[in-house]
């Protein structure tokens, strides 16, 4: 990769090392089909990792007949919307602590695709890792052992915000069975990542009213409302006899 044209601000040689190394499909990808590109420059401390790999990069771009501005580059990400089947149907989402809002919000559970998940295509080992980490499930649950053989519906490839960032989500969802303990434990339990200090708290949405009723700020839980909406009239059937 030629990168005569690319300023790095801010980097030690080191960490210059380690970008280049774990960057390379969430950047590298992005900037080969670039023309009339003037330079690229990328601060150090706008270059952001999530877990093993840098996840997000701010960069200053320059092209030919463009004037300048400030691109997001990011790592491409599955969303899934988890349906649990006790007697009734529940909506499990997670409350965040988002910067940017300054706040926690209700989203669905999402997360980065790592490099080898991407290179094998394999969204679904995502998706079900995930859900594992972000919902809190442990092995001896049953909605634990029913993640394991259920097939999640893939929904379509999303760019959030098409303007600004290269983030794709890959949205899914997906019905499993579960006992009401497991629904109960889950409620009560702190998830997350503390190697990530990334910590998420289970919310359940009981009804197949409710969820369709309930109100979001994050998109990616919103176009899951409407998918599942559509869904339940177009087959009020299929919901009813999960």
């Amino acid at each position: 990769m030629k990168l005569e044209n690319v300023k790095f601000i801010g980097f030690s040689d080191k960490k210059r090392k380690d970008f280049l190394d774990k960057s390379n499909y969430l950047f590298w990808n992005w900037y080969k089909p670039l023309k009339g590109l003037e330079y690229i420059r990328i601060y150090s401390k706008d270059a952001v990792k999530f877990g093993k790999e840098f996840g997000r990069v701010q960069v200053f771009v320059k092209l030919k007949d463009l004037y300048r501005g400030i691109i997001t580059l990011r790592k491409r990400a599955v969303a899934v919307g988890v349906f649990a089947i006790a007697d009734d149907i529940y909506q499990l989402n997670v409350e965040q602590f988002r910067y940017p809002v300054m706040g926690f919000v209700e989203e669905i559970p999402a997360g980065l695709i790592d490099f080898e998940e991407y290179q094998n295509k394999d969204f679904e080992g995502t998706l079900k890792r995930e859900l594992i980490e972000e919902l809190g499930l442990k092995e001896d649950m049953d909605i634990y052992k029913n993640l394991k053989n259920t097939k999640p519906i893939f929904i379509k490839k999303l760019y959030p915000s098409i303007g600004d960032s290269s983030e794709e989500i890959f949205l899914y969802a997906i019905f499993l069975k579960a006992s009401k303990q497991d629904l109960d434990i889950l409620r009560k339990t702190k998830a997350g990542s503390k190697k990530e200090q990334e910590y998420t708290k289970v919310v359940c949405i009981k009804g197949i009213e409710n969820i369709l009723n309930h109100d979001y700020k994050d998109l990616k839980a919103y176009l899951l409302q409407l998918w599942l909406k559509n869904l339940y009239l177009e087959n009020k059937d299929f919901i009813n006899n999960l």
